[in-house]
């Protein structure tokens, strides 16, 4: 099976009237040059009735120009681009009657060599990505016990390799006003990778005339999110102001930020959980469906640090630490309904889960992780600056310091955030083809926790400062600006600009959400030529 798609800037279409456009409608100003998507799939026996394969490729291009977007180099317009690359493996063996075994890996390459471009950002100072996705090898094992057991288990691989490359190697700049920006891009290399697992035993059978199926299983993983960040050239970002008038952008000096890169963090994530659940026919009319789940989050951080090896930089290598909160978790779930005519005419349901919080991120948890306080941070400090390259730093020029080194830590108190979730609820079949459904919702939030600034407390920010606001247009110096006061810390306070921070458990009630909810859903399946779906909530 084959599929191919190609278009030129010939398919872009020049309707859009003057009518639309007071309507709202933008069309914006992109020119699209080309789209081509290929894709094409393969697969068959290679032993038969034992060994079978599938193998697949796509292929996607898509280009358009953006207006003002040009190489610096050579002043020409610029294709900003997109290229994916997707191929696909995957082999069945079937070992036996009774025994499968599959193995599969998928690959995605992203080139996007023009990141962050526009009319501000040239090609010298955008970002080369060229990225690689991988979702495997994952392997799977199913046997068939018997006609009332199964049994199958799984393990997999994923993560990607993303370098962010620079095109030039020339002092980054960047006008505040404007955004005008130039010279190198941020360097750095992310390889997050998941090593993951999962087994599940199902069970069929009936006890003293109830029908029971069991299942029972578990799912874990083993994650690491690893970053090596390279920095700038001079390790400095020179930050201009630019007024109406000025021959370009880069002719008023505002502030230079300094930052102590090279840098390499890193951090683990480790997550174990267990269930097991219950479907019983109590009788012909009621059903009931019992389980519970058990999951296990940790978390550490390997060794990792600045090597000290840029100009700004000190030497700051911390050992492996495991000493951060475990999370453990209970979620009971259950639900009833109970046929009330026998027929299946008028069903009554009730249901109550916990649900442990997590997400789907590489350090993903029903709390805060040591990533989130990981020490190997990069330290910004910004200066005033009077338009020198290469800035040299000077103490009295400092206006803001923030990351780097500092005391960041978890309450070893910590407790696993969630939500329980109750339901009721009743079906109508009004005929045979026409459903009704009513559910009330109840749901709260519990658990949770909050961050303290303990070098710089609320009671600190006693300093009042004022500032240009440019207004609505962002210029300064224009009719519209005005003046704007802030608190801010002063020098002279005892923890100016050092980093304490305490992540703890919040009061009891604190950041809780309380949600009821109301659903209502008409169902009319397809007869007499037509159907019908109708809800409100």
């Amino acid at each position: 099976m084959y599929l191919a798609a190609w278009q030129d800037g010939a398919f872009q279409g020049s309707n859009v009237t003057p009518e639309l456009r007071r309507q709202g409608f933008d069309p914006g100003n992109n020119k699209f040059t080309r789209y081509n998507d290929f894709s094409a799939d393969l697969g068959g026996p290679l032993l038969r009735d034992r060994l079978w394969f599938y193998a697949a490729y796509g292929h996607n291009y898509s280009g358009l120009f953006i207006p003002g977007f040009i190489s610096e180099k050579t002043g020409e317009q610029v294709e900003y681009f997109t290229r994916l690359d997707n191929p696909t493996l995957k082999l069945t063996y079937q070992m036996s009657q009774n025994n499968k075994f599959e193995l599969s890996q998928q690959l995605n390459r992203k080139w996007q060599p023009y990141r962050n471009a526009s009319r501000f950002v040239p090609l010298e100072a955008t970002q080369n990505q060229i990225a690689w996705t991988a979702i495997g090898p994952a392997a799977k094992f199913t046997r068939i016990l018997s006609n009332k057991m199964a049994f199958d288990a799984g393990f997999n691989r994923s993560g990607y390799w993303w370098p962010d490359l620079a095109w030039t190697r020339d002092v980054r700049t960047i006008d505040l006003t404007t955004t005008e920006t130039r010279g190198a891009f941020l360097e750095l290399r992310r390889e997050p990778v998941r090593w993951g697992y999962n087994g599940t035993y199902s069970w069929f059978t009936n006890v003293r005339n109830m029908n029971h199926e069991v299942k029972s299983g578990f799912l874990g993983y083993r994650s690491a999110n690893h970053v090596e960040t390279y920095g700038y050239p001079n390790q400095q970002i020179y930050r201009y102001r630019s007024v109406s008038g000025d021959p370009n952008a880069f002719t008023r000096p505002d502030s230079v930020q300094v930052f102590d890169y090279p840098n390499d963090t890193n951090s683990g994530m480790s997550f174990n959980s267990w269930f097991v659940n219950d479907m019983i026919t109590l009788t012909r009319q009621v059903t009931l469906n019992a389980g519970v789940r058990f999951d296990r989050y940790s978390s550490w951080l390997p060794e990792q640090g600045n090597p000290g090896t840029g100009p700004f930089a000190e030497k700051n290598l911390y050992p492996e630490n495991r000493n951060f909160p475990v999370y453990n978790a209970w979620s009971p779930r259950l639900s009833l309904i109970y046929d009330l005519t026998g027929n299946g005419r008028v069903a009554l349901k009730t249901s109550y889960g916990r649900y442990a919080a997590s997400g789907s991120g590489v350090s993903a948890s029903s709390g805060p992780v040591a990533a989130d306080v990981n020490p190997a941070a990069t330290r910004t400090t910004t200066y005033r600056w009077n338009g020198q390259i290469p800035y040299v730093p000077n103490p009295a020029d400092v206006q803001s310091v923030s990351g780097g080194r500092g005391d960041r830590r978890l309450d070893p108190h910590l407790k696993p955030e969630g939500m329980d979730e109750y339901t009721g609820g009743v079906d109508l079949g009004i005929n045979r083809d026409l459903t009704v459904r009513l559910n009330l919702v109840r749901k709260r939030d519990w658990g949770g926790s909050k961050e303290l600034d303990l070098a710089q407390p609320f009671e600190s920010f006693t300093d009042r400062r004022t500032g240009i606001d440019p207004g609505r247009d962002n210029i300064v110096g224009t009719a519209d600006d005005g003046i704007v006061e802030v608190w801010s810390v002063p020098r002279s306070y005892p923890t100016f600009g050092q980093v304490n921070r305490l992540t703890t458990a919040t009061e009891p009630g604190e950041g809780e959400d309380r949600y009821w909810a109301f659903e209502s859903t008409a169902s009319k399946r397809y007869s007499s030529g037509w159907s019908l779906l109708a809800s409100y909530s």
